[in-house]
């Protein structure tokens, strides 16, 4: 099982990292960033499987794509900007953290907005 895979190379990193720490404080620092980096590429990979079974669900039951797409893209930025914001937080960086975290919120509000807008016209339709 993959899960076992990904596990193993985590935690293999993990004491790399407080093992090169005590003596190249930097290096671990990289070290966390490209083994952050490599696992998030590996499960964007079996994420993409979830996209494309969501929109054929989607397709299937004639729901307006652009609502599916919204929704893909809004988890999309919410995963990206908590990867970040964590690596920012590991290097010590709380200050470039909170305004990823900030920024990837602003973000997910404005790609929102047309969904919040459709329902606030449904909802006015049937009213």
């Amino acid at each position: 099982m993959d899960i076992f895979r990904i596990t193993a190379f985590a935690v293999c990193g993990a004491v790399l990292s407080l093992v090169l720490k005590e003596y190249k404080p930097w290096a671990a620092i990289c070290l966390g960033i490209i083994c952050a980096l490599l696992l998030f590429f590996e499960v964007l990979q079996q994420i993409n499987y979830i996209f494309v079974s969501v929109r054929s669900i989607a397709s299937g039951l004639r729901v307006n794509i652009e609502y599916i797409d919204a929704v893909i893209k809004i988890i999309g930025v919410s995963c990206i900007s908590r990867f970040g914001t964590e690596i920012c937080r590991d290097a010590g960086q709380n200050a470039i953290a909170a305004n990823l975290e900030l920024a990837g919120k602003i973000i997910i509000v404005i790609l929102s907005l047309p969904l919040l807008i459709s329902v606030i016209n449904l909802i006015t339709g049937v009213l």
